[in-house]
């Protein structure tokens, strides 16, 4: 069976796109579908582009509020949901703490308690105002951080995958998102699912018809915060 394949440079990361299918399939097709569809979401999902939604409600002071458009606010409705289900384990406002444990240089650092005290005064759900009906999003604290990493990139594969399997009729497929995010449709390329090496592991991982995402240290060192207590995940109280 051929393997098509293509990537694509979008949200500060390289996607990458598999497709076990005949020569004859609509690939050209497939490809601009799902580019245009991760610029289109990169333009409303991002941190990194100062006129995204996001990028436009990170620059609002306490009592804004900015419109945004339908991708935006579902992620931002499904992360209000994941804080709620998580116990505040899963947080996308925690950018202001999370920037106390970077270096200017974006090496690690460890902050005094009064700077993560007071950058946690400007974190938090509950600082987050959303109007599905009206579109609208606001904030109620100055100098908020909203980052849609934990969510935009597996947000954008849904997408993409609905719309391969709807559109062209795509029943066997991997979507690759920056190498921590993963969608797998179909029994892959010999039958057993599509294999997906996680981490340092020397064995595959295969996955058919399933997702699967994740962060680690080993890269970036202890750079994945718990809202909870506002450290290192990897580090005790």
């Amino acid at each position: 069976m051929t393997i098509r394949n293509f990537t694509h440079e979008a949200m500060a990361t390289t996607w990458e796109f598999f497709v076990a299918a005949e020569a004859s399939v609509p690939i050209d097709e497939a490809r601009r579908a799902a580019v245009r569809e991760i610029d289109v979401l990169e333009g409303e999902l991002t941190r990194f582009r100062p006129d995204s939604d996001i990028g436009r409600l990170n620059t609002l002071a306490a009592g804004e509020s900015t419109r945004v458009g339908p991708a935006a606010m579902d992620c931002l409705l499904l992360a209000r949901d994941v804080h709620a289900a998580t116990e505040g384990a899963f947080d996308i406002t925690i950018g202001p703490v999370f920037a106390c444990w970077i270096g200017p240089d974006g090496s690690p650092r460890r902050p005094s308690r009064r700077e993560v005290k007071d950058a946690a005064t400007r974190c938090g759900m509950h600082l987050l105002d959303l109007d599905p009906d009206t579109m609208r999003a606001g904030v109620r604290a100055d100098g908020m951080q909203i980052d849609l990493g934990g969510i935009g990139k597996g947000y954008a594969l849904d997408q993409i995958g609905e719309r391969w399997r709807r559109v062209f009729g795509f029943t066997n497929f991997l979507l690759n998102a920056g190498s921590s995010t993963v969608l797998a449709c179909g029994p892959g390329p010999d039958g057993q699912g599509w294999p997906v090496r996680t981490g340092l592991a020397e064995e595959m991982t295969y996955l058919r018809d399933e997702a699967l995402s994740g962060s680690g240290t080993a890269a970036q060192g202890a750079h994945i915060i718990d809202p909870r207590t506002g450290r290192p995940a990897s580090l005790r109280r």
